[in-house]
């Protein structure tokens, strides 16, 4: 069944998963956090910085996208990314990379996308 015009802008197709982050251990227990998938706007956003070679807190800025509360909510607004690229590289990346990923924006999202 094809979708209309009202269903497709009705779904709620936002997703939200848990990732855990070592770096954020508490004994030797790796720290949960949520993220979720972005919206176009959103990916606009990142692509056009990306096109630009802004990586000032780029790492940062990624995950202050994809982290959230369980509902999806972002944790950290634009006005966070400075002090939130303040924390571990390695938690910053694991975050980016799980991110990018869910978001099908890594290397192997041309591959998936020939396969859906």
């Amino acid at each position: 069944m094809a979708l209309g015009k009202e269903e497709i802008m009705s779904t709620d197709d936002a997703r939200v998963r848990v990732l855990q982050v070592a770096a954020w251990s508490s004994n030797g227990v790796p720290a949960e956090v949520f993220i979720r998938t972005i919206s176009g706007v959103e990916r606009d956003r990142i692509e056009e910085k990306a096109s630009k070679k802004e990586l000032k807190n780029f790492r940062a800025g990624l995950a202050s996208m994809f982290l959230s509360d369980d509902s999806g909510k972002r944790l950290f607004g634009d006005a966070d990314v400075p002090a939130l690229g303040m924390k571990s590289a390695a938690a910053l990346d694991c975050i980016m990379d799980a991110g990018l990923e869910f978001n099908h924006m890594d290397a192997g999202a041309e591959e998936r996308l020939g396969k859906d």
